[in-house]
């Protein structure tokens, strides 16, 4: 976390921004700007690579650096803590 605490304090010094995911003007990234990128990155690296594959790999990295379930549901915004133990 300490890597993530030191972008955004830079971030807002040298911008004045308090967003975490901007697009080049400073405004907050769109789902469909966000897509986009993600689309492009992927077709760059030549794989596949799609938005609920990034949503699970989210979630293992949280659950395999010892996030509590309770804590990976809030933040996945799933429906109940089951779904998110799957």
């Amino acid at each position: 976390m300490y890597s993530l605490s030191r972008y955004l304090w830079v971030r807002r010094a040298r911008q004045g921004i308090n967003r975490l995911f901007t697009n080049m003007l400073g405004e907050p990234l769109s789902y469909a700007g966000l897509r986009g990128d993600k689309y492009q990155l992927s077709r760059r690296a030549g794989v596949h690579y799609s938005s609920h594959q990034a949503r699970s790999f989210f979630a293992r990295w949280l659950h395999y650096n010892n996030v509590a379930i309770e804590d990976v549901f809030v933040v996945m915004h799933h429906w109940s803590v089951e779904v998110t133990r799957k």
